[in-house]
């Protein structure tokens, strides 16, 4: 079972937004997509704008840390998925639809192994972990997550451990998606 960080591939098309409600970006206070709901807040009809349209189409793009944005081929296979660990944010971009953006509000304290991982504490503050350490039968239950240490990163588990229609890595394989990168920040012995 491996432990891995999921991040846009900027190689792929990226979105800015809004582009059309100023007033309700400024009331979703920074850090926006750090684990809390935000779906109350989130209003209904923005606009996104596609940053270097040069760039090739993914069926993810990067759109903010901590979330992940959906163009309508990836909300397909993975809504299902998603909908238990997240918040499925509408953003409307212009030629290519209906798309979202997952913010990923599933937060495990105890995912993290702190007799064998190494935080990196300054001044009180807890940060990204020197050493990534996972409890396996915790996290062998989940899908995509992420830990209180780093709530911009999102992580997922993949796996012959990992059931099928649960292993993120697999189904982003098997079907042939692109726009995301996965790097490897732990494996089990």
């Amino acid at each position: 079972m491996k432990v891995l960080r999921v991040k846009p591939d900027f190689e792929f098309i990226q979105v800015n937004w809004p582009v059309n409600n100023v007033e309700a970006y400024k009331k979703l206070a920074s850090p926006m997509f750090y684990g809390r709901p935000m779906a109350d807040k989130w209003p209904r009809d923005w606009i996104g704008h596609i940053v270097h349209p040069e760039l090739p189409r993914g069926n993810f793009f990067d759109v903010a840390l901590g979330a992940l944005g959906l163009f309508p081929d990836a909300l397909e296979v993975f809504k299902g998925l998603l909908e238990p660990i997240a918040e499925l944010l509408p953003l409307e971009l212009p030629s290519f639809g209906e798309c979202a953006i997952a913010n990923i509000t599933f937060v495990s304290a105890e995912a993290f192994d702190n007799a064998k991982g190494t935080k990196r504490v300054i001044e009180g503050m807890t940060f990204e972990p020197l050493r990534y350490a996972f409890h396996s039968e915790v996290i062998s239950e989940f899908s995509l997550f992420k830990i209180p240490e780093i709530r911009s990163d999102i992580l997922c588990v993949s796996g012959n451990r990992v059931p099928a229609d649960r292993d993120f890595v697999r189904l982003y394989h098997d079907n042939n998606m692109s726009g995301l990168t996965f790097d490897v920040l732990w494996e089990s012995e």
